[in-house]
C-alpha cells in the first residue's frame, strides 16, 4: 500500500476516497495511533489520516488526485508523541486517584 494523500481534514479524505473508488481504485484510510479506534467511535476530527492504495494503482491514483486538487499534503498539526504519552500518564494517575478515593470510601 502506498500513500496518495495525507491530512487531518475528514471531508477531504472522504472526497478523495469516493473519487478514487468511482474510478475503480480501492482506497483505504489509515490513521495514526489510536486513530483507527477513534474513527469507529466518531471522534477523529483532528487526527492525522492518510489515503492509501495498492502499489499497482498508486501512479494512477496520484494522477487522479492531482487532477482534482489533492496534489499536496495539507499543512496538518501532528501531535508530538511526547504530549500524547504525557496525557496518557496524566489520565492514568487521575484514574488511580479516583479509584483509591472510591476504595477508601468503601473501606470506612
Amino acid at each position: 500500500m502506498k500513500e496518495v494523500y495525507a491530512t487531518n481534514n475528514e471531508v477531504e479524505i472522504q472526497m478523495l476516497v469516493g473519487l478514487l473508488e468511482s474510478q475503480g481504485i480501492l482506497a483505504q484510510v489509515h490513521a495514526d495511533g489510536a486513530g483507527g479506534y477513534l474513527r469507529v467511535q466518531g471522534a477523529d476530527f483532528n487526527i492525522f489520516k492518510r489515503v492509501v492504495v495498492r502499489d499497482e494503482d498508486w501512479s494512477r491514483a496520484l494522477s487522479i488526485a492531482k487532477e482534482n486538487g489533492f496534489e499536496k499534503k495539507k499543512n496538518t498539526t501532528k501531535i508530538d508523541r511526547t504530549y500524547v504519552w504525557a496525557a496518557r500518564i496524566t489520565l492514568v494517575i487521575f484514574l488511580v486517584i479516583i479509584l483509591l478515593g472510591i476504595f477508601n470510601g468503601m473501606m470506612q
